[in-house]
């Protein structure tokens, strides 16, 4: 969709995804390390690239923003099936310079969009069982665990998680949602 939504949070900035960002995407999305923990596809040419990109801008229910540190281009994240009362979050990619809190900032940045712009009142999200990185990000904002799938498209395992706007936190680790075991990190609904 195009939009002119944008949240400034601990020195970064989401802004709306812009056509000048989507080769950077694109380069980041074929990269086997970026793309472990999600839906797996073929190389993603130029072409397909900016069909999606078009494809996108006719979506009324989703919402991809650039992530950036200053002018400089650093991921992605979107909020899309949107609905009255809820949103789902993901499609998270950080493409440069891994481990600098990019992840997490651009998860709050996106979580207060959904509760504090769109006014919705719940997140969903699927995140893999091994992506260790983003289950320690959504346990700090207050995610909880609602169930487990086997994701046939990504072919992987699967927690499907929830974050009600009363259980949201960015300022600290929300201590009502500890971790719960090293198998299940998030506390169950």
């Amino acid at each position: 969709m195009d939009h002119c939504l944008e949240m400034q949070h601990k020195g970064i900035v989401l802004r709306p995804l812009k056509r000048c960002d989507i080769e950077s995407l694109r380069i980041w999305r074929n990269n086997p390390d970026n793309s472990r923990y999600i839906r797996k596809m073929p190389f993603i040419s130029e072409e397909d690239q900016k069909a999606w990109f078009d494809r996108y801008l006719q979506d009324e229910d989703s919402y991809c923003f650039a992530i950036c540190d200053g002018e400089k281009l650093v991921g992605s994240v979107s909020l899309y099936d949107i609905s009255e009362s809820s949103a789902e979050f993901g499609r998270l990619m950080i493409g440069e310079k891994k481990g600098c809190g990019y992840g997490s900032r651009a998860t709050e940045a996106a979580l207060r969009i959904a509760f504090e712009k769109l006014g919705v009142e719940k997140v969903r999200a699927e995140v893999s069982f091994g992506n260790q990185a983003a289950l320690t990000i959504y346990t700090k904002v207050g995610f909880r665990i609602t169930g487990e799938r086997f994701n046939e498209e990504a072919q992987l395992d699967e927690y499907t998680i929830e974050l009600d706007i009363r259980d949201f936190s960015v300022d600290t680790p929300n201590a009502q949602h500890p971790a719960r075991q090293i198998n299940s990190p998030l506390q169950t609904a």
